[in-house]
């Protein structure tokens, strides 16, 4: 796919997001933010990734929703200033993430947000029967809202729900529903899903009778990474993917950092499928290791389906892997810092062509230096990129 926008050419009044040099031809490039085609990055704290990659991004997008991971409060402050009509949310905020769902696309997002990884036959067996009730007592609830599902699901409150509502369920409905309300363990059976919707059902600025979430905006969600806020960021991750296919009248840009805390078993077809429902993936997390930790087939599958991919510094653990993904054509590289503009480059003019990226360079890459795999106009590009960033403090001391 070609890369729209990508590489400034004349008249482009884009700003400039990036220098890059290429690998192979030491051609040197100024490049503009991509429009199109997913992008992953990674890079261990202070490498660059937020101030490099997410707050240009923010600037310059529109229609962009961040999903932010570990909950940053500086770049959610620069992100309120950078943008001041954009909405900004954390887990204190008001907003139904349920409203304007389907009753199928609401147990969609239970399964994936509350279950993200199944590890047992016997967990299955649990998930399924929870959800199995869940669809009940949608059937019966209007304006759906955690605390309402949450309650209905008691085994008491499910109980009045199918006495007084039974004839209207078709004779397979009646006799699913009847084996899950009349199962003795039925509250054992549901206690983990209850105990994970507990904090949803208490929160009042979850449950407001109102949908606020419109994806034609920007919207920044800042979560903590702990398991509350986590599995609300894949509410949010999950509410985009179902409704977007309805929307397809705009392109959206949707940011995961620290995907990897948020990934869950249906992540890797999400990967695949959003492309098709207009939304560019910009996925941020700190090492191939994170993603590895989730699911190795999840990294293969994000490397296959991204058209951008950047190393910023790394923690070592796989730097041989990031630099076999660069092949045996490419000059070693060094960590000092380039600019385009001025001459500079990481590569010295005295080596050859055919040595690796050294993996230990990867780790001593300067803050907001990376190297990069560019698919352009439907090749692969090998390029060492210096980013125009955002300097967080700067923007929150010139307010």
């Amino acid at each position: 796919m070609a890369r729209e926008g990508i590489i400034k050419k004349g008249g482009n009044e884009e700003k400039t997001w990036a220098f890059a040099k290429d690998m192979m031809s030491e051609k040197r490039y100024e490049i503009s933010i991509p429009r199109k085609g997913h992008m992953v990055a990674f890079g261990i704290t202070g490498s660059g990734k937020t101030e490099s990659v997410l707050l240009p991004f923010w600037e310059q997008t529109k229609s962009m929703t961040t999903i932010d991971g570990k909950g940053d409060s500086l770049a959610k402050s620069a992100a309120r200033i950078l943008n001041p009509d954009a909405n900004i949310y954390d887990f204190d905020s008001e907003f139904n993430i349920l409203d304007g769902l389907k009753k199928n696309e609401i147990v969609e997002l239970f399964r994936n947000a509350f279950y993200p990884r199944i590890v047992s036959t016997q967990e299955t067996f649990y998930q399924n029967f929870a959800l199995t009730a869940v669809t009940f007592v949608l059937n019966f609830m209007e304006d759906v809202t955690f605390e309402k599902i949450f309650i209905s699901l008691f085994r008491e409150n499910i109980k009045k729900l199918y006495d007084n509502y039974h004839d209207n369920l078709s004779e397979a409905e009646d006799l699913i529903f009847q084996g899950v309300i009349n199962n003795a363990d039925y509250a054992s059976y549901i206690s983990s899903l209850m105990n994970q919707l507990q904090p949803f059902a208490l929160k009042k600025n979850l449950n407001v009778n109102k949908n606020n979430l419109n994806l034609k905006e920007n919207n920044w969600f800042s979560f903590r990474n702990i398991e509350t806020e986590n599995t609300l960021g894949r509410t949010v991750i999950e509410c985009i993917r179902l409704k977007k296919p309805h929307q397809r009248d705009f392109q959206m840009t949707l940011c995961i950092d620290e995907f990897s805390d948020l990934a869950y078993s249906y992540f890797s077809k999400f990967i695949k499928e959003i492309r098709g429902f207009g939304i560019q993936a910009l996925l941020l997390t700190q090492s191939l290791a994170d993603v590895i930790r989730t699911d190795e087939t999840l990294l293969n599958i994000i490397l296959d389906n991204t058209d951008l991919k950047l190393f910023f510094a790394q923690d070592g653990l796989y730097n041989e892997k990031i630099a076999q993904l660069f092949g045996q054509e490419i000059k070693s590289m060094k960590s000092e810092a380039f600019t385009v503009a001025a001459g500079e480059t990481i590569v010295s003019s005295s080596e050859h062509k055919d040595y690796l990226v050294q993996p230990s360079a990867i780790s001593e890459l300067r803050t907001g230096n990376a190297i990069a795999k560019i698919k352009i106009e439907g090749n692969l590009k090998k390029f060492l990129m210096s980013f125009n960033h955002i300097d967080i403090n700067k923007v929150l001391n010139d307010v």
